[in-house]
C-alpha cells in the first residue's frame, strides 16, 4: 500500500496538500487489514474478523477472497462499506519507529507517491509558519489513537493465545462460477477450549477486552456469506444505507457460496 515512506518535514513537504476526496484506490489490492478493539462495534456488522498467523498479534478483517482484490473498493476507488478501518484511513501517513527500536518514540511519515497528495487541491499540510495544519493535526491524532489501540489490542490477542484458545485453520471458499480459494494460516478461536475455561480465566479475558474480541470474531463468521464479501465486490456505488441495493443472496446468504475451515 505504501510506496515511498519518508519522514514528514515542513521544509520538504510544506507545499503539499491533502485531497480528502482522493478515494481508496490505494487499498484496492489489500486482502486483509489490521483492526483494533475500539472498532469492533462497527466491524462486526460487515467484516469477517480473524487472526492471521503473521506475527503482528493483531486481529484483521478479511477484505477479499481473490488475491490482490479488495471487495470493499470499487473500480473507481470508492469504499463500498459503511465503515472504513482506521488502519486504512490513516493513509498516506504512518508512524515510523525511531532508530532505537526498543524505544517508544515515533516519527510521522508519509507516502510521497500517494495520489491524494499534491500542490493544487485539498487542505495544506502546514501553515505559512510551518506548523501542522488543522487537517494534518487531525491525522496525527488518528495515528496516536491507533498506536494506543494497537498496544491494547495486542495485549488482548496475546491473552487469547496464553489461554490456549487458538487453533490453526485453513479457510476454503467455493462458488459455482469461480474456482476454489484457499486462505491458510488463520488462527481461529476454539469453541471447546473457550467453554472449558474457569471463571478466573474468563475474568482476565474480559478485563483486557479479549472476551469482547472473541465474541465479535465468532459473530462475524456470518459476514463470509452476507454482504460485500458474498457479492464479490461487484457494486460500483457506495450506499448511504449499507443494506440498500444488496441482492437477497447478499442479505440472507448465497447458497452458491460454500466455505469451510480445515485443521
Amino acid at each position: 500500500m505504501y510506496k515511498n515512506l519518508q519522514p514528514l518535514q515542513s521544509t520538504r513537504h510544506g507545499q503539499l496538500r491533502l485531497n480528502p476526496e482522493g478515494g481508496y484506490a490505494y487499498a484496492g489490492q489489500e486482502n486483509f487489514a489490521p483492526v483494533f478493539l475500539q472498532e469492533l462495534p462497527n466491524l462486526v456488522r460487515e467484516y469477517f474478523i480473524c487472526f492471521p498467523n503473521n506475527q503482528t498479534d493483531l486481529p484483521h478483517v478479511l477484505l477479499g477472497f481473490v488475491k490482490d482484490k479488495n471487495a470493499y473498493v470499487s473500480p473507481h476507488g470508492q469504499w463500498l462499506g459503511s465503515y472504513v478501518p482506521a488502519y486504512l484511513r490513516r493513509y498516506p501517513f504512518s508512524l515510523a519507529r525511531g532508530d532505537d527500536q526498543a524505544s517508544d518514540t515515533f516519527t510521522v511519515a508519509l507516502d510521497e507517491q500517494a495520489d491524494c497528495l499534491g500542490g493544487d487541491l485539498g487542505e495544506p499540510l502546514f501553515t505559512e509558519q510551518g506548523a501542522p495544519s488543522e487537517a494534518l493535526e487531525a491525522r496525527i491524532q488518528l495515528l496516536k489513537g491507533i498506536e494506543a489501540q494497537r498496544q491494547r489490542t495486542q495485549e488482548a490477542v496475546r491473552e487469547i493465545e496464553r489461554q490456549g484458545l487458538f487453533k490453526m485453520e485453513q479457510l476454503s471458499i467455493q462458488r459455482r462460477d469461480q474456482p476454489v480459494a484457499n486462505i491458510g494460516g488463520l488462527r481461529m478461536v476454539d469453541s471447546d477450549a473457550l467453554e472449558a475455561l474457569d471463571g478466573e480465566a474468563l475474568k482476565r479475558l474480559q478485563s483486557l477486552g479479549a472476551l469482547e474480541l472473541i465474541h465479535a470474531h465468532r459473530l462475524s463468521l456470518s459476514n463470509l456469506r452476507v454482504g460485500l464479501l458474498a457479492g464479490g465486490g461487484s457494486h460500483t456505488q457506495k450506499q448511504k444505507d449499507p443494506l440498500a441495493g444488496l441482492s437477497a443472496n447478499q442479505l440472507f446468504g448465497d447458497d452458491d457460496l460454500q466455505f469451510r475451515f480445515d485443521h
